[in-house]
């Protein structure tokens, strides 16, 4: 595992010296629309599956039977 990892970095490593990084190019205004749509959907999946969770257990106390029935 060790050497495969070695033999990768070693392939990869010329890669870093051929890359154009050129530090002269102005920044880059970015449009922050898809960040929020982005983090609108996780916090959204989040909270449905939280809330899922929640309403499942919820249920599940409501019909299960009490604890004297269910011991016999």
């Amino acid at each position: 595992m060790i050497r495969i990892l070695t033999a990768v970095c070693v392939f990869l490593a010329p890669f870093l010296a051929l890359a154009d990084v050129s530090t002269s190019s102005p920044p880059v205004e970015t449009d922050a629309t898809g960040l929020v749509v982005f983090v609108v959907l996780i916090v959204g999946m989040v909270g449905g599956f939280f809330w899922f969770i929640w309403s499942k257990e919820k249920n599940a106390k409501k019909d299960r039977p009490p604890a004297d029935a269910r011991n016999g």
